[in-house]
């Protein structure tokens, strides 16, 4: 026996729904999978951001104590140059980790 016309319609646009379902739950994990890669990368950039931004405050620290002590000759103006010199191993390190992890993205 030969299924019916409305029968077979009905079985067509039920698969065109499941497909059309389907393919948007498929657009919808790729999409997610993106905005996840974007967030990472976005939160590696500012860990960079933050690294870097140590660093040059470190040096107009260390610049600002040379400075002070050529203006001056007095010994008290070198404390920001010695906390600078002591704290720049650590900070460079951290900004060297951090922007090679953001690299490997």
């Amino acid at each position: 026996m030969r299924p019916s016309p409305l029968v077979a319609r009905v079985a067509f646009l039920a698969l065109l729904v499941a497909a059309v379902v389907g393919a948007s739950f498929v657009v919808f994990l790729i999409a997610v999978s993106s905005l996840r890669r974007a967030t990472d990368r976005e939160a590696r950039s500012k860990d960079v951001t933050s690294a870097a931004l140590r660093v040059e405050n470190l040096i107009v620290d260390m610049e600002t104590g040379v400075r002070g002590y050529v203006l001056t000759q007095r010994q008290a103006f070198l404390t920001p140059y010695r906390n600078g010199q002591r704290q720049w191993p650590a900070a460079a390190e951290q900004l060297r980790r951090r922007f090679g992890a953001a690299l490997r993205l």
